[in-house]
């Protein structure tokens, strides 16, 4: 049987093949192989997939004019430079940390690249640039929302007003439920953050009666008062 040339073959990550890439023996994964042993190794490749876990794959969302995809390097220094603005975080306590924002951009690699449920780099698709998050994140166990899964954003100030916050928002709830078949969702910001909270209105959460004061801010504080929105997956199909 003669030989295929230059087969680009992907069968995942500790295959032989992704294996024999990594170990520089192959260049970007291109190889000579008969095609009968080919289908041998993708048959063994396909017996040995656990389907037990049923993740989606890691996916990009296209809207009509924003790319959710995952973070590249690039995207490090614009997002600690958003996390230190005073109008980006004006409803925060506090700024972060180049460390802060690193470890967030790092989970959510992870979370990505493991086919989960997490937050996505935004990009504008008719330039290319990065201008902030939108996605899931599992709130800390100290939180008044632990246990449930929580839908936010944050984008650059220089594109507010652009209704790229719906935009981006409505596609990752779209996906959220159904492409990761998530039960339900929350979201939640200090009460006078009428920006976000309208968001939350546009791609059709409901305000919950329970809203609470955030333990980890001073009850002083204008920023201490929480609302709380949450939408179920039935919900959102009973109206899509």
């Amino acid at each position: 049987m003669g030989l295929l040339t230059g087969i680009a073959v992907y069968v995942g990550p500790g295959s032989l093949l992704t294996t024999a890439r990594q170990s520089g023996q192959y260049d970007r994964c291109s190889v000579q192989i008969g095609l009968s042993q080919a289908v041998f190794a993708l048959y063994h490749e396909v017996q040995n997939v656990d389907t037990s876990r049923k993740r989606p794959m890691s996916i990009q969302i296209h809207t009509e004019r924003l790319l959710l995809r995952q973070w590249q390097e690039h995207d490090r220094r614009v997002f600690s430079a958003m996390n230190k603005h005073p109008q980006v975080m004006r409803y925060f306590p506090r700024y972060y940390t180049d460390a802060e924002s690193n470890a967030f951009i790092d989970a959510n690699v992870r979370r990505i690249a493991d086919g989960e449920a997490g937050a996505w780099a935004v990009e504008v698709i008719a330039s290319g640039e990065f201008i902030g998050f939108v996605g899931f994140s599992q709130p800390a166990e100290w939180h008044p929302c632990a246990g449930k899964i929580d839908i936010g954003w944050r984008l650059h100030q220089q594109h507010w007003g652009l209704g790229y916050a719906t935009e981006a928002a409505r596609s990752a709830l779209k996906a959220g439920f159904e492409s990761y078949a998530l039960s339900g969702v929350v979201s939640f910001t200090a009460q006078c953050n009428l920006a976000s909270i309208a968001v939350m209105k546009k791609i059709g959460l409901h305000r919950s009666p329970q809203g609470f004061e955030h333990p980890r801010i001073d009850a002083g504080s204008p920023l201490c008062a929480h609302v709380l929105y949450q939408l179920t997956r039935e919900a959102w199909q009973s109206v899509s």
